[in-house]
């Protein structure tokens, strides 16, 4: 995957970096939660946004698209210019992410941060 050269996509735009780097993290955070398999919405539930460090909550619930993502905002609206890291702390995110869930074979994460990539070069 190329790096994302922000400095220079900003530029082109001309959307303030903070602006535009929080939009980059609501598209990865919206990725990852769109491509979460579900069962009982447990997994989307334990996807959580965080500035500064991974988010170490264990915090569950049922959550679907819209209320995972809700849930999420607070974090993503401060987040411009910051280092943001979407994470999940549930002992089965690893094998979702490495294809053992058949609704997401190619995982989550990597996927949506390709993509965004992907659409901003």
């Amino acid at each position: 995957m190329s790096a994302i050269n922000i400095s220079r996509w900003v530029a082109q735009t001309g959307h303030a970096l903070e602006d535009a780097t929080a939009a980059i993290n609501l598209m990865v955070l919206k990725g990852v939660i769109i491509k979460t398999p579900v069962d009982t919405g447990e997994t989307k539930s334990s996807i959580h946004a965080s500035i500064g460090a991974p988010s170490s909550d264990m915090e569950t619930g049922e959550d679907d698209d819209e209320q995972a993502i809700a849930r999420n905002m607070t974090v993503v609206n401060q987040s411009g210019g910051k280092v943001f890291y979407v994470t999940s702390n549930v002992p089965w995110i690893r094998g979702f992410e490495y294809g053992s869930s058949r609704q997401a074979p190619n995982g989550m994460f990597r996927l949506a941060v390709k993509e965004v990539a992907d659409a901003l070069l």
